[in-house]
């Protein structure tokens, strides 16, 4: 498990790293090489954990926003520390040299994920179309509410308005091209 604090290479010209606190729910998931969404300065970046530093100050640090899905393998890490201290680079610019443009520039984009409510009150579904949404949600146990192209939104709502579905929110993350 991860100390709270990372050591993480984002692709701007400072010879150097930044240290970010990593929140308790993200320690478990991030290892040296995972990729995170992180603010720098008025902005949000993409980064690459390096590592994680035993007494660095926690003082003053911004916290990791989010942990991507893809992480970089330990030998393109090992060579991106060879690369960049061979040619006098940042290690930020030099993943950013090594990893597709595509893979960097990530896009998000929020919706969300309906699911049965473990809390279902017993309810009487009057309509054909709530029935199979909730047949659909029994089968495939949760489903993005832009898949659900067949269903109305009144229909959805009055569930959601029942108690017999709920949501939580869902980002993916796109290449911008």
């Amino acid at each position: 498990m991860p100390d709270s604090v990372a050591d993480i290479a984002v692709g701007v010209s400072v010879p150097k790293t930044f240290h970010y606190l990593v929140p308790e729910d993200m320690r478990a998931l991030l290892v040296e090489g995972s990729r995170v969404l992180v603010p720098l300065g008025n902005r949000r970046v993409v980064g690459t954990v390096i590592g994680f530093p035993k007494n660095a100050e926690r003082a003053g640090l911004k916290s990791v926003l989010e942990v991507l899905d893809v992480s970089h393998p330990s030998a393109l890490l090992a060579l991106a520390r060879c690369m960049a201290d061979y040619y006098c680079y940042s290690i930020g610019q030099t993943l950013s040299t090594l990893i597709p443009k595509a893979v960097t520039r990530l896009t998000t984009k929020k919706t969300l994920c309906i699911r049965l409510s473990l809390t279902a009150p017993a309810h009487d579904l009057r309509g054909k179309k709530q029935r199979e949404l909730i047949t659909l949600l029994s089968v495939r146990g949760e489903v993005l509410a832009d898949d659900l192209k067949g269903f109305s939104r009144q229909t959805i709502k009055s569930l959601y308005t029942a108690g017999l579905i709920d949501s939580r929110p869902e980002s993916s993350y796109h290449p911008r091209l």
